[in-house]
């Protein structure tokens, strides 16, 4: 007789395990979202405002999600809440992404920290098979790489780079400056990269 809520996930992608793996997001999300006492990440009024009211619990929800899957002490972003430890990965090229999403939710102090734990990420030295300025395709929450060492994707090093551009805007040009040159090497080793592969 009681009321309750449930969640259908439907994965759309171009192949079967593309789709599985945003069912397995989903599904590692929905935990949180089915507890009403689960944090929720403040989402600015103005960003609400953009969206249909039919769509604002759903922001709300999900940037709880994306708070919920964050390391607080690494800032990488883990694929599952629970179960498997091997499904404890980040893959930069959505971290990053994650990271951007709780900055527009007004969780920047976290998104800060996240942004320069993927910079720490990018190789500032040229091994076979480990280019200079490329980043690993995945990652341990503790930071060590998960993906096989021969696996390089330019996908991280770019959405990085465009990722804290558009964060660094919210930052006074004395403030800006200081962040850009605390972090230039990785920064320029990353475009250096990106200019020889892409």
């Amino acid at each position: 007789g009681g009321a309750y809520r449930s969640w259908i996930a439907i994965g759309i992608a171009e192949n079967y395990a593309r789709a599985r793996e945003l069912l397995d997001a989903s599904a590692a999300a929905s935990s949180v979202m089915a507890d009403d006492s689960a944090p929720r990440a403040p989402v600015p009024r103005e960003q609400l405002g953009k969206l249909d009211s039919s769509f604002q619990p759903y922001a709300l929800a999900h940037a709880a999600a994306l708070r919920a899957m964050r390391d607080p002490e690494t800032g990488f972003t883990i694929r599952g809440l629970e179960g498997d430890p091997m499904r404890a990965h980040d893959w930069p090229r959505d971290g990053v992404i994650a990271a951007w999403s709780l900055f527009e939710c007004g969780e920047t102090e976290a998104a800060w920290k996240s942004i320069e734990a993927y910079l720490s990420l990018v190789r500032n030295k040229d091994e076979p098979r480990r280019p200079f300025g490329s980043m690993p395709e995945s990652v341990y929450t503790s930071g060590e790489m998960a993906s096989p060492h021969f696996l390089v994707d330019d996908r991280g090093p770019a959405r990085l780079l465009w990722v804290a551009r558009r964060m660094l805007d919210s930052r006074g040009p004395n403030a800006k400056a200081a962040w850009v040159r605390e972090h230039w090497a990785a920064i320029e080793g990353a475009a250096e990269f990106l200019s020889g592969w892409s």
